[in-house]
Order: structure tokens, then C-alpha cells, then sequence
């Protein structure tokens, strides 16, 4: 019992985080890479909305 009662109270906050999805637009991406010039850096953009 001890154990169930420690965690409900975490398990009840997890449960109402609400993620944001993630949407790359033109700016953030523009905006990335402004930030990341004259580094070495690897970034993968999403091109439509369906992975082939």
C-alpha cells in the first residue's frame, strides 16, 4: 500500500502533462540553423506530411 500511495500522486501530474506536437515550420527550421552556423550538426526536416 505504501508504495501504490508514494507514487499516485506522480502518476496523477504525468497523466495531465500535456505534450505539445511537434511542427516544424519554415521559420523555426530557418531559425535552427542561424543558431547552428559554422558548427557541424546534423538535422533531419520533415518534407510532407507523410513518411515514404
Amino acid at each position: 500500500m505504501g508504495k501504490k500511495s508514494r507514487y499516485a500522486g506522480y502518476y496523477k501530474a504525468v497523466l495531465k502533462q500535456k505534450k505539445k506536437p511537434v511542427h516544424s515550420t519554415q521559420k523555426s527550421i530557418l531559425g535552427r540553423l542561424k543558431q547552428l552556423k559554422n558548427r557541424d550538426f546534423v538535422m533531419n526536416v520533415p518534407i510532407g506530411e507523410e513518411n515514404e
